[in-house]
């Protein structure tokens, strides 16, 4: 990078270049710390490094460099006469964008480089007026043409309007990728769209089979419940035969029970008890056992009908 005259303007302190692009919102810390371990590993610019990641575009890092140096600078990323003194305080502006998003880079980039043509114009019109007045100051006319100090200021002249031709030329490409990035995809172009509508009919399908498989569950859990509180009635029922049966007097055993009623041609039967983890009922062979024998040291308390509806069987509720 080349230095350009400062105007004999006052100078600002030098500050670090990392902590000129951080402290006003360029970059953030961690991006910053990613930045200095790689020089230090690499021994590369930090400027370079920050602009190769994305970090910050090359016009903010030639601002902050000329920010550095104190006035107008030209450096590999084009002219920058630095940033105004904030005293310390972030900009307002938001900070740069991610490098991922490519409009807003674009954008971006471009700002800078409007501000860095605005910076030229300033540059130059203060260039135009040096010449005018070292025209005047010098005389006569033959001694300006030798002053090597207005020759050396004409050719800077020049450089500056070749490097506001190349800001301009950019600037417009910047337009130029700018409206392109900014026209919509035709729907029927856009090769997601056909993904994304199957994918919706999938999902849909989805839905549909899980909606049905809740109303299936529904219509299982009303069964149970139904179940559930048919088998409650008939314990209910149970409990207040053996309340009746514990207060009777106790009937005398019968060597042998023969079972009776309707249930005897019976080829199996149901057994109702309460086991160890829980209500069970239990499908066995024959006909049913009579009321007031035991079963696996269990008393008949009742035979009746399956607690449950479609069922023919006989069911003995035992009773411990």
């Amino acid at each position: 990078m080349a230095a350009l005259p400062d105007n004999g303007g006052p100078r600002m302190r030098a500050e670090p270049l990392g902590s000129l692009l951080a402290n006003r919102g360029h970059i953030t810390q961690e991006q910053l710390d990613i930045a200095l371990t790689e020089q230090k590993a690499t021994g590369r610019p930090l400027g370079e490094i920050i602009v190769a990641r994305g970090f910050a575009p090359g016009p903010t890092v030639a601002q902050a460099l000329a920010t550095q140096h104190g006035g107008l600078l030209k450096t590999e990323y084009g002219f920058a006469t630095g940033w105004q003194p904030s005293n310390g305080a972030p900009p307002t502006s938001a900070p740069a964008p991610p490098a991922h998003d490519e409009t807003a880079s674009l954008r971006a980039s471009l700002a800078e480089h409007q501000k860095a043509l605005e910076a030229w114009k300033q540059s130059h019109a203060q260039l135009e007026e040096r010449l005018a007045q070292t025209a005047q100051q010098e005389a006569p006319a033959a001694a300006v043409a030798d002053d090597s100090r207005v020759a050396e200021l004409e050719a800077e002249r020049d450089a500056l309007k070749a490097e506001r031709d190349g800001f301009k030329a950019e600037r417009d490409a910047f337009k130029v990728e700018l409206a392109e990035s900014r026209k919509p995809v035709p729907a029927e172009n856009d090769p997601r769209l056909a993904q994304l509508l199957a994918d919706r009919e999938t999902t849909q399908a989805e839905l549909a089979k899980r909606d049905e498989s809740i109303e299936q569950l529904k219509g299982e859990l009303a069964n149970v419940e139904s179940g559930r509180k048919e088998l409650e009635r008939a314990l209910a029922s149970v409990r207040a035969e053996l309340e009746e049966l514990q207060n009777a007097p106790a009937p005398e055993p019968e060597p042998t029970p023969e079972p009776a009623g309707r249930w005897d041609a019976a080829e199996s039967h149901l057994v109702f008890f309460q086991g160890a983890e829980g209500y069970e009922l239990v499908e066995r062979s024959g006909p049913p056992p009579s009321e007031g024998s035991t079963v696996d040291s269990r008393l008949v308390a009742r035979i009746a009908s399956a607690p449950f509806p479609g069922s023919a069987l006989p069911c003995a509720y035992l009773v411990a």
